[in-house]
């Protein structure tokens, strides 16, 4: 039992060791402080959707400022560019990401970066100008939209220009359930023969031999039907199944 105990305690640990960790660190700028605030927490909820838990934490901003402290981060903040790559390695993170929001000639213009505190270098930057912002909405919008691909492709090492291959599990799927919806399609269709022979054992004044032979051509009817109304459903529930768990 102690043995067991150990060895799970040692597998957290080394997954907890394994996983990088990344701060969403204060927006800088022309804009008040409740916009600048939106602006962070808009970066920290599309990082926490988009990088998986399993490698990546995200650290609470709240101990940021408890670790370092209110006078230095914002000094900090103010200072601007590699001075954040300063704060990240006090915060004792893998990575660091921020905003900056400028206003240049009457037009809001937002910049986003990425630091690396193993590389000692910004690994991202590029200002959003292209988008034409004109308030803060439109500002939180460019970040929801941008950030997750910056963070695919700079973190995760996925190229948004590359398509994922479709996998194979994805075919399979497709095909159960194209022979699924063929084979309750025939159902229906025998379904009508189905009607045919009833109908032809309805005719009275008819041999004993007629209605031996119409009663076995209902029973063989509907036995075909059920027949693909079953083995069908089974297709296209399979289908569905690879679908969901694949």
């Amino acid at each position: 039992m102690k043995k067991t105990l150990i060895l799970c305690l040692l597998s957290f640990c080394f997954a907890s060791a394994a996983r990088q960790s990344l701060v969403v660190l204060p927006c800088i700028g022309s804009f008040d402080v409740n916009g600048l605030e939106r602006l962070r927490d808009k970066v920290e909820e599309v990082t926490r959707n988009t990088l998986p838990q399993a490698d990546y934490r995200l650290i609470p901003y709240k101990d940021v400022r408890e670790e370092v402290g209110d006078e230095a981060l914002f000094d900090a903040c103010e200072e601007g560019g590699i001075c954040f790559g300063k704060l990240t390695g006090q915060a004792n993170a893998d990575y660091g990401a921020w905003c900056m929001v400028n206003r240049y000639e009457g037009k809001w213009l937002l910049k986003f970066q990425l630091y690396s505190t193993g590389e000692k270098d910004i690994l991202f930057t590029k200002e959003y100008d292209s988008y034409n912002p004109k308030n803060l909405g439109d500002l939180v919008g460019i970040v929801k939209k941008e950030v997750p691909g910056v963070l695919r492709e700079k973190m995760l090492g996925i190229n948004p220009e590359v398509r994922e291959p479709i996998k194979t599990s994805f075919w399979v799927a497709i095909g159960l359930d194209v022979l699924g919806v063929a084979l309750i399609s025939a159902g229906v269709a025998k379904n009508q023969d189905v009607s045919k022979a009833i109908d032809k054992y309805k005719v009275i004044e008819q041999s004993p031999e007629y209605y031996k032979d119409a009663r076995k051509e209902v029973e063989n009817s509907k036995s075909t039907r059920n027949t693909l109304y079953v083995i069908g459903g089974a297709f296209l529930a399979s289908g569905i199944g690879v679908h969901i768990w694949f």
